[in-house]
Formats: C-alpha cells, sequence, structure tokens
C-alpha cells in the first residue's frame, strides 16, 4: 500500500492526481489511511522527492455502511465518489454475476436512488463535491435524474463520454430537480423506469418499445431510435439474439437497449429470464 501511495505522490507533484480510499466501510479505515499518506509524504520529503502537498483524498461510497456513516466521513474526506455497481449489489444483496439473482440486481431500485441522494445531500452540507461512477453514470437515460439529484460529476467510459457530455449540456436543471422529486417519491424501479420513459419521450428522444427481438430490430431499422426497451422474455427471439442482430448491422449498432424484467411466476420461465439476461449483460453492459 505505501509503494503505491508514494509512487501516486511522486506524479502528483505534474499531473492533476487525486487519491480516492475504495471499499470503505468504517471510519478507522480511513484515519488510518491517511495516517499512513502522511507517513509517505513525510518520507518523501525527507528523500527531497517533490509532491502535491494539497493533494485531495476521497471516499468511494459503495457500500451501505459508507452512505450511513456519510456525515461522517464528509468530515475527513474532499470528496466523494459513488460507485453504484457494488453499492447495488451490496444493497440489494445480489451478486451482479450470479445469473440465479440477474433479475434482482437493478441500479434504477428506489433504495439506491434514495442512497445517491443521501448522499449527495451530506457532501454538500460539508461543502465537498460528490461524483458517480458505475453503468448508470452512462445511462442514456439517467442523467437528468443525476443532475436532479444534485450529483457533481460523472464517471462513464470513454465510449460513452461524448454522448454523456452532449446529454449534460442539453439538460435544464429544474428539469431535472422536478424530475429526480418525482423518482424519490415513487415505490418501486418499474415506476421509476416509467418516470425516465416518459421524460425521454417528452424530450425529444425517440423510444421504441418492443413486444419481441423479432419486432424490436425491424423497428430499430426502420426508425433508427435513440433507445429500444424490450422484454427479458419474448416468443420469437430472445433478448441476447436480438442484441446479436443489432450489432451486426452499421446503422443500430450503437443504438442502447434496456431490458425490462418480466412480472412471472413459472420457475423455468424465471430461468430462462436469467440466462436471457446474464447474456444480454455480457454482450451489451452498459445499458442492461
Amino acid at each position: 500500500f505505501k509503494s503505491q501511495i508514494r509512487a501516486i505522490l511522486r506524479v502528483s507533484n505534474h499531473k492533476n492526481i487525486r487519491l480516492m480510499l475504495p471499499m470503505i466501510s468504517n471510519i478507522d479505515e480511513v484515519i488510518e489511511s491517511l495516517n499512513i499518506i502522511e507517513q509517505c509524504k513525510n518520507e518523501l520529503h525527507q528523500d527531497n522527492d517533490t509532491y502535491d502537498t494539497n493533494i485531495p483524498v476521497g471516499v468511494m461510497i459503495e457500500t451501505p455502511a459508507a452512505v450511513m456513516l456519510a456525515d461522517k466521513l464528509a468530515e475527513i474526506a474532499q470528496f466523494f465518489s459513488i460507485g453504484t455497481n457494488d453499492l447495488t449489489q451490496y444493497s440489494l444483496a445480489a451478486d451482479r454475476t450470479n445469473e440465479l439473482v440477474a433479475d434482482v440486481y437493478d441500479a434504477f431500485h428506489p433504495s439506491i436512488i434514495r442512497m445517491i441522494k443521501m448522499t449527495v445531500d451530506v457532501a454538500h452540507k460539508h461543502n465537498i463535491p460528490v461524483g458517480i461512477c458505475g453503468e448508470i453514470a452512462g445511462h442514456s437515460a439517467s442523467t437528468s435524474l443525476l443532475i436532479g439529484l444534485g450529483v457533481d460529476e460523472f464517471s462513464v467510459a470513454p465510449s460513452t463520454l461524448l454522448e454523456t457530455k452532449k446529454r449534460i449540456r442539453e439538460t435544464d436543471s429544474k428539469n431535472a430537480a422536478e424530475l429526480a422529486e418525482m423518482v424519490l417519491n415513487s415505490s418501486t424501479h418499474e415506476e421509476i423506469r416509467e418516470l425516465l420513459d416518459l421524460r425521454l419521450s417528452a424530450a425529444g428522444f425517440k423510444v421504441i418499445q418492443a413486444a419481441d427481438g423479432e419486432e424490436g430490430v425491424m423497428q430499430a431499422r426502420k426508425h433508427s431510435p435513440d433507445l429500444i426497451l424490450m422484454d427479458v422474455m419474448m416468443p420469437k427471439m430472445d433478448g441476447a439474439e436480438a442484441v446479436g442482430e443489432l450489432q451486426q448491422d452499421p446503422k443500430t449498432k450503437d443504438i442502447p437497449v434496456i431490458f425490462l424484467t418480466s412480472m412471472i411466476t413459472k420457475e423455468e420461465e424465471r430461468s430462462e429470464e436469467r440466462r436471457v439476461g446474464k447474456e444480454c449483460r455480457s454482450r451489451w453492459s452498459p445499458y442492461h
């Protein structure tokens, strides 16, 4: 750990560097880390090595414990970054790599949205910035919501950077705040997704919803939408096959797809749903 810290400190003299502590679940971990960082600074000073003496040190909020301790963490951290992928799986007890609980893992779950809001409010109360990363940060349907929740920074994959910047610039902060308020008052993730779908449509964002894979592929080729909504359980072509068809066509390969989980009870159908969901995530993960 000290070797890594010393290396980061050395390059901080020439680069725009910030230190972030991951997987924090208690205050002692942060305090101990800060003490080690100070030790490394003293060692570099003794060796006449230069470094950024004011390098910011922040905390990754990616466990429920960190959310609940956010007010205390904000007293000793200089920024927050909300890691939504791990926060979702630990909060919902749903391993995102386990196909048996693929229908449970959902970053748009009301509890996750509320934890994001809680963290943002605490950070701003202590005058520190808060960023967000994970799949939801680059999701085409979540930009306005996250801005409305008060998120200051987005960390997204390079492939979605320009698209995300464009959506941020086109977002009206007042409308975003209104959307966030409606989402925070929602009880289920289905309600939240419907709100986001309606907001995208009202903003001129062309969305199509397909009853099956064949219809989705056909409509995508005909209308060139900005977003496709498909049910995981489809009678003629499953989600993985539909995504494969879309990716093979230059006109549709970049269209994001959101898969909606069916409310079904038959175990054999649920098993198929999980299989399809897992395969679709591996091939089209930024939009699941």
